[in-house]
């Protein structure tokens, strides 16, 4: 598959996605390049991660955000 060998060319570490089809995070995995994709998916592999649910999504962006202001401002984090 041409993504394939164009994302493993780069020689990364690994890798942020939006999205990817579960034969192309497979192969990606596969390759031994972490993967984090920023949809929610059904993908299984222990290389691969993404958000469950709006809940978590919301939560790892808040937090971000948080950070990035040091925590001062109109911010509001949900608690765990």
């Amino acid at each position: 598959m041409e993504a394939v060998e164009e994302v493993l060319a780069q020689e990364l570490h690994g890798l942020i996605a939006q999205a990817a089809s579960p034969l192309l995070a497979g192969m990606i995995a596969g390759a031994g390049i972490p993967l984090v994709l920023l949809t929610e998916n059904s993908i299984k592999h222990p290389l691969v991660t993404s958000p469950q649910g709006l809940y978590e999504v919301a939560s790892i962006a808040a937090r971000f955000i948080a950070d990035r202001i040091e925590r001062r401002g109109g911010c509001w984090l949900p608690a765990d």
